[in-house]
């Protein structure tokens, strides 16, 4: 799962958050829109391409390094579908810079439930072998919704082709290098620490901090998706004045809607942990509160990120991106000899505690600056 999620991210080339700015204020029907979507069309068709190569040349090297010497076919499978993945969220960005919020809950609620089909029906009749193939295969599945949807609408996106533009290229690649840095800094971080606490405990014990991972992740896709494709058209095109006040009514949407859905978790945790998981890991209690307050305080770090992004504020976007697994790591160490397995969850908190206060002297002199530009 952490192979797929990684390689997604990277097979589009990590466009999609700046296609959506820029296409927020040139929709991809204008002159300057295609050049946009032509150029992020170019980009994600020549990274598929490079990961194809790369899994089909390393798949024996992921193969013993992550999945003990299992799934080097599924490797090259998931190589194949990347153009679909990449396609998919180009198409997703295009429906978010236009608002077009049926279409994108459309191909996302789709892709999901689809996926969730093929999954379960791979684990049903081949079990775990059947149930990796069919993680690689559900990852393409909003691209190819996606593509016939669009030629079912003749969609004006069909006749684009890609395209080299050098400054929009370049200007899209200055905004794929932070989810590509933060995509590669959590992994690694998590690996790192995966195989710490594998050595001092047990994989059992690995397993529940994981598991307790794996959940805050789908949460956290809800937070990203409204970030994304909600807030970030919004910051980017409103005056600075009214994306301040965008940002601070989606933030305290997400923090207080994160709150609730905590609360009722924990009221409930015993049979949702036994319903989502088994009753085997119903030792995980113990890390959901330390988590969940970490977790809350990456969406409000994560808010300000996005909204440095939509206004073009990119360096310390990218420095939060990067940061966070290598503060994750540091403290997960400094601490792992007295606090044990619970560790992760610490190392969690404190680095979403430290982020968040620095991207809130990030927005600070953002602010500043663009209060004394208006003086000026």
């Amino acid at each position: 799962m952490g192979l797929v999620a990684v390689v997604g991210m990277l097979a589009g080339g990590g466009v999609a958050n700046g296609l959506v700015k820029f296409l927020s204020g040139n929709q991809s029907d204008s002159a300057e829109g295609r050049n946009w979507f032509e150029s992020a069309l170019f980009i994600s068709l020549y990274s598929s391409m490079a990961i194809f190569f790369v899994l089909l040349v390393g798949a024996s090297y992921f193969s013993e390094t992550f999945l003990q010497g299992r799934f080097r076919l599924a490797i090259w499978v998931l190589g194949c579908v990347q153009f679909f993945v990449g396609i998919g969220s180009l198409i997703i960005a295009d429906a978010s810079s236009r608002g077009e919020s049926k279409r994108f809950a459309f191909l996302n609620i789709t892709g999901t439930i689809l996926g969730t089909i093929l999954i379960a029906l791979g684990a049903y009749v081949y079990g775990e072998e059947g149930s990796a193939y069919a993680l690689v295969l559900a990852s393409a599945l909003v691209g190819i919704l996606g593509i016939l949807m669009l030629m079912r609408e003749s969609s004006h996106l069909l006749r684009l082709r890609p395209k080299m533009d050098f400054s929009c290229v370049r200007q899209l690649l200055s905004y794929s290098a932070l989810p590509m840095a933060g995509a590669l800094s959590i992994t690694l971080a998590q690996l790192a620490v995966r195989d710490a606490m594998a050595a001092s405990y047990s994989w059992s014990g690995v397993g529940l901090w994981q598991g307790v991972a794996k959940t805050s992740d789908v949460y956290m896709q809800f937070v990203g998706v409204i970030l994304i494709n909600y807030a970030l058209p919004r910051m980017a095109t409103d005056s600075t004045e009214r994306a301040v006040r965008e940002l601070w009514i989606v933030m305290a949407g997400l923090v207080g809607f994160l709150a609730i859905g905590f609360i009722l978790f924990l009221s409930l945790q015993d049979f949702l942990v036994a319903l989502v998981f088994s009753e085997d890991f119903l030792p995980m209690r113990k890390y959901f509160p330390i988590q969940m307050l970490g977790d809350l305080l990456r969406c409000i770090a994560a808010a300000f990120s996005f909204f440095l992004i939509a206004r073009g504020y990119l360096k310390f976007s990218l420095m939060y991106e990067i940061v966070q697994g290598c503060l994750f790591v540091s403290v997960f160490y400094l601490i792992f000899n007295k606090a044990g397995d619970m560790a992760p969850v610490y190392a969690h908190v404190v680095t979403y505690f430290v982020l968040g206060m620095i991207m809130a002297l990030a927005f600070w002199r953002f602010c500043s600056r663009s209060k004394t530009e208006q003086l000026a």
